[in-house]
């Protein structure tokens, strides 16, 4: 009998959380491009500008950030084609507080594990 373990509950849990909020960014994008197609025509490059500019300036921020360009470069690509999309799925997934929840988790273990351990030095002899 398979037990749920609370870390398989949590990721199916965050999961439909991400699935949702995935689909939300996506229907914003597309009521975002149907919206300025059709009623906002006066105001098209104004708000045009402004969400270029705020895409821009997140990346900027994320070009800057010490992060490889394999993982820059198709967030990059991304918030400039699709800048609502984009930096919509970037807060979600990119900036995800799971890994900086596994580090502490990994520190925990660490800090019990490694005064068990016997000595790099008296290994080596």
């Amino acid at each position: 009998m398979k037990q749920d373990t609370l870390e398989g509950k949590a990721k199916t849990k965050n999961g439909v959380k991400r699935l949702c909020f995935s689909i939300i960014c996506i229907l914003l994008e597309v009521i975002f491009i149907i919206t300025i197609v059709t009623r906002l025509n006066e105001y098209a490059e104004i708000i045009n500008l402004f969400t270029r500019i705020l895409s821009g300036i997140l990346v900027l921020g994320l070009y800057a950030s010490n992060k490889t360009s394999s993982m820059k470069m198709p967030w990059v690509i991304l918030i400039l084609i699709f800048p609502i999309m984009g930096v919509g799925l970037y807060l979600l997934i990119g900036l995800n507080g799971g890994t900086h929840k596994m580090r502490e988790r990994y520190a925990k273990i660490d800090s019990k594990l490694l005064p068990m351990l016997p000595d790099s030095q008296e290994c080596l002899s």
